[in-house]
């Protein structure tokens, strides 16, 4: 109980911090300035582009519409397994290293997937490699960012 009390005494007698010290402050701005940016890379990665046209990017890779599907609720389950597996390696492996490592594989199966769609008419075989780009990518995504 005594240290719950110093505890809330502490909090107490703390200064009150307001919005306009998070600019103002450089002790404060530099953590917002990492939280804005860190939050623009997720938000600008293109996860959302790649889950919402992955049917479709199937569907160009010669898949049927079910299977397809299918294959969008497979990269859903992807992302979640991924997810759990980099919670439990996020220690020891780094937040930062994790984070720049899935920025970096994101940029190049994007950029595989983008050759992948561009060309999969003259060459047919790169539509099965583009379903291979938007998986690892999502699992870039998911150990990521």
């Amino acid at each position: 109980m005594e240290a719950i009390t110093a505890e809330w005494n502490e909090h107490r007698n703390a200064p009150k911090v307001k919005v306009m010290d998070l600019l103002v402050n450089p002790e404060l701005r530099w953590p917002l300035i990492i939280c804005v940016v860190l939050q623009m890379s997720q938000q600008f990665s293109g996860i959302n582009a790649v889950i919402y046209y992955s049917t479709s990017i199937f569907q160009s890779a010669g898949l049927t519409n079910e299977d397809s599907e299918l294959a969008t609720v497979g990269t859903g389950l992807v992302n979640v397994l991924m997810t759990f597996i980099s919670a439990l390696i996020v220690d020891r492996a780094g937040r930062r290293s994790m984070h720049l490592t899935g920025l970096g594989g994101m940029l190049v199966f994007s950029v595989l997937l983008v050759i992948c769609l561009s060309l999969q008419e003259s060459v047919p075989w790169l539509s099965y490699i583009s379903i291979f780009a938007v998986v690892v990518y999502i699992m870039f995504f998911a150990s990521g960012p």
